[in-house]
């Protein structure tokens, strides 16, 4: 298969954007309060381009946790090659159960149930598959007080 072809190919299937635009008034964690600062350098009618300095923390708004991020000596982005992005995903659904909590943590149980129905999850899962937790926290993720910790 052509490399034409292979584009064609994901062209035809349907992609779901899970991002959320860093604007100056996107929630981000306490610590990192007034972090995010934006500054145009340049613009279309002076300049001829329009550029900006945006400075925020790595962990604002829609982002990567690499398993660095979580566990002593495992590779952070940067080291992360980007063809190992491309991976099978693994997506399990709380909805239901943070409507009913909004504190609501995934429990191992929660992950054997999904086991039991979809079958196992690979090991180490962070190494080599996307896991994606849905939670419907978009609902109140410009929400200050809901969203933030």
């Amino acid at each position: 298969m052509t490399l034409d072809q292979i584009i064609a190919e994901l062209q035809k299937k349907t992609w779901v954007d899970l991002t959320h635009t860093v604007t100056e008034s996107i929630p981000i964690f306490s610590a990192f309060e007034g972090v995010l600062q934006r500054k145009t350098l340049f613009n279309v009618e002076e300049h001829g381009f329009f550029a900006q300095a945006v400075t925020f923390a790595t962990q604002t708004g829609t982002h990567i946790d690499a398993p660095g991020h979580f566990v002593a000596g495992k590779r952070y982005l940067d080291r992360i090659d980007n063809k190992e992005l491309l991976l099978p995903l693994v997506v399990i659904h709380k909805q239901d159960a943070v409507a009913r909590d909004p504190d609501y943590r995934l429990s191992v149980d929660d992950i054997l149930a999904f086991e039991r129905e979809h079958g196992e999850i690979p090991s180490g899962c962070f190494d080599q598959v996307f896991l994606v937790l849905i939670l419907n926290n978009q609902k109140v993720f410009t929400s200050r007080s809901k969203f933030v910790i």
